[in-house]
């Protein structure tokens, strides 16, 4: 038995696998993960250490790798030991901390050691309020 194949618009075997058929995303990695960061505490924990670091991407706050100290409002709340590796640090403040853009690449191909993001997240911060 044959059918119309609403990729290539030819007619194919019922069984025939087309090669330009989109392949599935893959779901099964992480549901738990997805789910919590869409939870309430993640949003609670997050939001407490976007105040705890002022806001501000703490290795900007501090001129990392001879950079001019500046203010980078554009932050997101990074996980220094991953979620996959180390779930039950999941928020821990001591695991957690604001990064641009930037320093989050970096950080997340392991150019910035972790040893080095928890130095700084347990530290004291005292940079003035912008």
């Amino acid at each position: 038995m044959k059918k119309a194949c609403p990729y290539c618009n030819k007619i194919h075997e019922i069984n025939y696998v087309c090669p330009k058929r989109p392949l599935r995303k893959q779901h099964n990695a992480d549901n738990a993960i997805v789910k919590f960061r869409n939870s309430k505490p993640w949003q609670h924990k997050r939001e407490h250490i976007r105040i705890r670091d002022r806001n501000m991407c703490r290795l900007c706050a501090i001129g990392y790798g001879g950079a001019p100290i500046k203010y980078v409002h554009d932050v997101s709340v990074h996980h220094i030991e991953p979620l996959s590796s180390a779930w039950e640090l999941r928020l821990d403040d001591d695991n957690l901390i604001c990064l641009c853009n930037r320093h989050h690449e970096l950080a997340e191909s392991g150019k910035i050691s972790a040893e080095y993001l928890k130095k700084i997240a347990k530290s004291e911060f005292f940079a003035s309020s912008p």
